[in-house]
């Protein structure tokens, strides 16, 4: 038996309430159930991070891998609006921004996430359907 491995991964920070609420948002919004999630501090995620030369404590910066490429910040986050499509495609526009400023928002937004949002002490459950899709 041959097991496929997810081609759309959203990794985040577990850790983070402003990035767990993206992804229960995300999640309505995939409604071709294409993206699949994973915790930056999971065994997968800590794997994923060896893998591409990361930093395996520095949870940060929003990543997503699809069609075998790893995007990060500002660029991450496009493509996968690209990638949702529908009213998110036209989003994804926003590249014509230079990525320097695109990333001075993006770092901006991640330093302060924990000051603004704050940290999951405890956090949404997903429903059980959605529950298959992280890894």
């Amino acid at each position: 038996m041959v097991i496929m491995k997810p081609q759309h991964i959203v990794f985040y920070d577990g850790d983070c309430a402003l990035c767990n609420r993206f992804v229960l948002q995300l999640l309505k919004w995939d409604r071709r159930e294409k993206l699949y999630f994973c915790s930056l501090q999971s065994d997968y995620g800590q794997q994923t991070l060896r893998e591409h030369g990361r930093s395996l404590s520095d949870f940060d910066t929003f990543l997503y891998l699809h069609e075998g490429r790893l995007t990060e910040k500002s660029t991450g986050v496009l493509d996968l609006l690209y990638d949702l499509g529908g009213r998110w495609r036209w989003v994804s526009g926003m590249r014509i921004l230079p990525k320097v400023l695109r990333d001075l928002v993006y770092d901006w937004v991640a330093r302060n996430r924990h000051h603004v949002i704050g940290s999951n002490n405890s956090c949404k459950l997903p429903k059980p359907e959605w529950k298959r899709r992280f890894i």
